[in-house]
């Protein structure tokens, strides 16, 4: 089976597969990098710009699908929701996986116990040395990923993403 497209002209559906999981992971983590750089630099509350960026994403899907249901019909790709793995549907080993690396993050690492301080008390963080602004960098980004790792499940699952009713009542 051949997979081709007018930007990644790619042979291999695992190739295709793999760049259309990781360029929507990537664009995500930069969101929550934008949401990360609204709240340190403008001090917005993380609320509002979590808000205003998920009404502009909700705009930019409806106007880059043209408001027309995106269907996904590859099983590889519907994999991600409907496989398994020693008979336990896949999406419970990803949701194990991040938990697991969660846990390690933040119990056995200096980054994680900064995650910890910032996410208890700022300004004693501030003051203890933490580097908060660096750190919500982080934690936005890798939100943001985890978010894009989520809807690529409900896409799997549901076989097509509908931008009109992406995160419609969500708020």
């Amino acid at each position: 089976m051949i997979f081709t497209s007018a930007l990644f002209p790619v042979s291999n559906i695992y190739l295709a597969i793999a760049l259309g999981v990781l360029l929507p992971v990537l664009a995500a983590a930069m969101f929550g990098l934008f949401n990360a750089f609204l709240i340190t630099r403008f001090s917005i509350q993380p609320i509002v710009a979590t808000l205003v960026l998920f009404i502009a994403g909700r705009g930019i899907a409806q106007v880059s699908t043209n408001g027309d249901l995106q269907v996904f019909v590859v099983p590889q790709f519907q994999a991600l929701a409907l496989g398994r793995v020693l008979g336990v549907p896949f999406q419970v080993w990803v949701m194990l996986a991040i938990v697991a690396g969660a846990a390690f993050m933040l119990n056995r690492t200096v980054i994680g116990r900064q995650i910890l301080a910032v996410g208890g008390n700022e300004a004693a963080a501030r003051l203890a040395g933490v580097p908060v602004a660096a750190v919500k960098y982080l934690v936005y980004g890798i939100t943001g990923a985890l978010s894009a790792i989520a809807g690529l499940i409900v896409i799997a699952m549901n076989s097509a993403a509908d931008a009109n009713l992406i995160g419609l009542g969500m708020e």
